[in-house]
C-alpha cells in the first residue's frame, strides 16, 4: 500500500515536473515569440522609419533637384529675356538711328535737288535773257516777210508797192546786222564784229529777201497764167464776188500759202552755202586755192538764183498777159 502511494507520489511529481517544464517552455516560446515579434516589429518600424527617412531624403533630393532645375530654368529665362530685351533695345536703337540717318539723307537729297533745279532755272533764265533776240524772237521778225507778202499782193498794190516791201525787208536786215555786229564787237573785238556783220547781212539778204521773194513771184505769176487759161464760159462767181476779184485773189492766196513751205528749205540751203563759202573765207578756214574757188562758185550760184527766178517769173507773167 505504501509502495502504491509512493508510486502515485512519484507519478504526480513527475507529472508536475513535466507540466512545469512545459509551462516554462511555453513561456519561453511565447516570450521568445513575443520578443521576436517585438524585435521584428521594432525592426520593421525602424525599417519603415528608415525607409520613410529615405523617402523623405529622396523626395527632398528630388525637390532640391527640381528646385535647382526650376532655378536654372528661371535663370535661363531671365538671361534669355535680358539678352532678348538687350538685343531688342539694340535693334530698336539701330532702327531709330537708321531711320534718322535716312531721313537726313532724304532731306539733303531734296535740298540738293531743289538747289540744282533752282540753279538750272536761273541758268535757263540767264541763258534765255542772253539768247533772246528781238529780231528773231519778237513780232518784229515778221518784217523779214514783208517782201514775200508784197509779191503775193502784187495784184492789189500800186506799181511802187512791191519795191517798197523790199525796202522794209532790207531795213529789217540792216537793223539785225547792225545789232549782231555791235554785240560781237563789244564781246570779242572789232574783227569779230566785222566778220559777224558781213556774215549776217549776206545770210539775211539771201535767205530773207531775194530767194523767198523770187520764189513767191514765180508762184504768183504761174497762178495768173493758169487762171488766164481757164475757159471763158467758166463762171468764177463765188460768194457774191465777181470773176475779176477772184482772178486777183487766187494768186494772192497761192502766194501766201507757199511762204510756210519754202522758209525751212531756203534757210537750210543758205546755211550750208554760207558754211562752205562766206563763213569759211571770213574765218580763214580755206587752206588752198581750190577751197577759195569752191567758195566763190557757191556764192556766185546763190547770187544767181534770185535773178534767174525773177526772169523766169517775168516770162510767165508775159504769157499770162
Amino acid at each position: 500500500m505504501r509502495a502504491a502511494t509512493m508510486a502515485s507520489v512519484r507519478t504526480a511529481a513527475k507529472h508536475a515536473s513535466l507540466t512545469s517544464s512545459y509551462s516554462s517552455s511555453t513561456r519561453c516560446r511565447t516570450f521568445s515569440s513575443s520578443s521576436t515579434s517585438t524585435s521584428s516589429s521594432s525592426s520593421l518600424r525602424q525599417s519603415k522609419k528608415h525607409h520613410s527617412h529615405c523617402r523623405k531624403f529622396r523626395f527632398n533630393s528630388s525637390s532640391n533637384t527640381n528646385n535647382s532645375n526650376t532655378n536654372n530654368t528661371n535663370n535661363l529665362i531671365i538671361k534669355t529675356t535680358t539678352r532678348f530685351s538687350s538685343k531688342s533695345s539694340r535693334l530698336s536703337t539701330t532702327t531709330v538711328v537708321r531711320a534718322v540717318t535716312k531721313e537726313k539723307e532724304d532731306v539733303k537729297t531734296t535740298q540738293k535737288a531743289a538747289a540744282a533745279a533752282l540753279a538750272e532755272k536761273d541758268n535757263e533764265g540767264k541763258k534765255g535773257d542772253e539768247s533772246y533776240d528781238i529780231y528773231r524772237d519778237s513780232p518784229l521778225r515778221y518784217m523779214g516777210y514783208a517782201n514775200e507778202c508784197g509779191e503775193a499782193f502784187a495784184a492789189w498794190l500800186p506799181p511802187l508797192g512791191v519795191p517798197a516791201t523790199y525796202g522794209v525787208a532790207a531795213v529789217y536786215v540792216l537793223a539785225d546786222t547792225f545789232d549782231k555786229a555791235i554785240k560781237a564787237n563789244r564781246e570779242k573785238g572789232m574783227k569779230e564784229g566785222v566778220i559777224v556783220g558781213l556774215d549776217t547781212v549776206t545770210w539775211q539778204m539771201l535767205a530773207s529777201v531775194f530767194w523767198p521773194g523770187s520764189f513767191i513771184r514765180v508762184m504768183v505769176n504761174a497762178t495768173n497764167l493758169l487762171v488766164s487759161k481757164l475757159p471763158a464760159d467758166l463762171s468764177l462767181d463765188v460768194g457774191g464776188l465777181d470773176a475779176e476779184t477772184i482772178e486777183k485773189a487766187l494768186p494772192t492766196a497761192i502766194g501766201l500759202m507757199t511762204i510756210p513751205f519754202i522758209v525751212k528749205p531756203i534757210d537750210k540751203t543758205i546755211d550750208w552755202a554760207m558754211e562752205e563759202s562766206v563763213t569759211k573765207v571770213l574765218r580763214g578756214k580755206c587752206e588752198s586755192p581750190a577751197d577759195y574757188a569752191k567758195a566763190a562758185g557757191i556764192v556766185g550760184a546763190c547770187l544767181a538764183v534770185p535773178p534767174a527766178l525773177f526772169t523766169f517769173a517775168g516770162v510767165i507773167g508775159d504769157l499770162a498777159a
